[in-house]
């Protein structure tokens, strides 16, 4: 257990890079440390832990719950809950943990999530990142919080707890909501990867031209399944950027300016 994060998550820029273990340890034909477009089975950031490159595009350190592909959406899972609801355990003022009422925990695999406190009279919801936590015992779970606990919690109140939407992303067409875009190609579920949030990008249109038209329209949103759509006829889908380059007829392009997260 660990009541601070256990890998990097700091936001990462020059200097600090993300690292690739595992070619050349392993022998690799490259001899190359490939950094965002490494894909992994073993861990090394927080997840959801985020990567700024030099032109503004940003990356977000995720797990995949199947294959994606590079140049299409990736989803959150349709459920992230670790636990939905359960009845806390006391905890008083100042204190970073608290015990949840759930059990089948390894040391450490809910950081990265949020836990949400709810106090009984219905006056008061708070929220906490989690650092770290216990191996579950027989009938709790010690999630060590980022913050204090700013109010005496008491076994009235209520709790529910949360992975990282970065934890369990799917890469088909289980479409929740348009998270980002894989910076290379996902062959592996529960594999680590690189996520684009925000920036430039290359977007695939599901197979739709899509380029400024006489009404100038360049605001992007995207479907049920991912497929993109120019903003004039489909209003109630996810905004997910704008045209940055328009593309053309024959569906080349455009470059996506992407507005999902910082």
């Amino acid at each position: 257990m660990s009541k601070i994060f256990t890998f990097p998550h700091q936001p990462i820029q020059w200097g600090g890079s993300p690292h690739d273990f595992t070619e050349q340890s392993a022998g690799g034909a490259h001899n190359l440390a490939l950094g965002i477009y490494t894909t992994e089975l073993t861990q090394r950031y927080i997840y959801g832990t985020r990567y700024l490159m030099w032109d503004g595009r940003v990356f977000k350190y995720s797990k995949s719950l199947s294959a994606a592909v590079h140049g299409y959406r990736v989803s959150g899972a349709a459920d992230n809950t670790i636990d939905g609801w359960s009845t806390a355990v006391a905890t008083t003022v100042g204190n970073r943990w608290i015990d949840i009422a759930v059990t089948g925990r390894v040391a450490d695999d809910c950081a990265g999530g949020y836990v949400q406190i709810y106090d009984s009279t219905a006056t008061l919801s708070v929220m906490r990142g989690i650092v770290g936590n216990d191996k579950s015992g027989d009938t709790n779970t010690r999630m060590y919080l980022d913050h204090p606990i700013a109010h005496t919690v008491t076994v009235s109140d209520n709790t529910e707890v949360w992975a990282s939407p970065y934890a369990a992303i799917n890469g088909g067409d289980n479409y929740i909501c348009y998270l980002g875009v894989a910076a290379t190609p996902v062959a592996a579920t529960l594999t680590n990867f690189w996520l684009q949030t925000w920036g430039i990008c290359i977007v695939s249109g599901g197979g739709a031209a899509l380029q400024v038209d006489a009404t100038n329209n360049k605001d992007l949103v995207a479907d049920s399944g991912g497929a993109l759509h120019e903003i004039s006829t489909h209003e109630n889908y996810q905004r997910i950027g704008y045209m940055a380059s328009g593309g053309n007829a024959t569906g080349a392009g455009p470059l996506v300016m992407l507005t999902l997260s910082i």
